[in-house]
């Protein structure tokens, strides 16, 4: 319930968040969506700093708007794991990394983000979140400042 207040932006105040909690959270809402299309949801946490506070609302929606557009984009058949690290955060900002890892047992599948990153860069723009395509299976979200 508390994902779909930040989603719909409902809540007068603006809440604020870890990142680290909201990423465990948002994989719980995200895990059956993504089973449908082959990849299982994995939270890491590559960072190494203090844990910051971030601003729910944006960082749910530019995770949730990335991830289905990635789950739209995925070739059927695909087996594999779709990573969420969270690499950076500061204060009121985080970076986060969102990886497709293919199975080792899959064949070779032609894997490209960019098709997502193109689709969710125009509404997240508006939050003030900012994309960056860091290989064909790899991007990077940098929610508020700072990061």
């Amino acid at each position: 319930l508390e994902i779909l207040r930040y989603l719909s932006g409902v809540d007068p105040a603006t809440p604020s968040i870890q990142p680290g909690v909201l990423l465990q959270r948002l994989v719980q809402v995200l895990r059956i969506p993504m089973r449908d299309v082959g990849l299982r949801v994995e939270v890491a946490h590559g960072s190494h700093d203090s844990p910051a506070m971030v601003d729910a609302c944006a960082m749910t929606r530019a995770i949730c708007e990335v991830v289905t557009a990635i789950g739209k984009s995925v070739p059927r058949g695909l087996e594999g794991r779709l990573v969420l690290d969270l690499t950076r955060q500061a204060r009121g900002g985080a970076r986060v990394e969102i990886t497709i890892e293919a199975d080792a047992s899959m064949l070779p599948f032609p894997l490209d983000v960019g098709a997502a990153v193109d689709a969710a860069r125009a509404p997240l723009t508006a939050d003030g979140v900012r994309i960056e395509r860091i290989d064909p299976e790899s991007l990077a979200l940098s929610i508020g400042r700072d990061v």
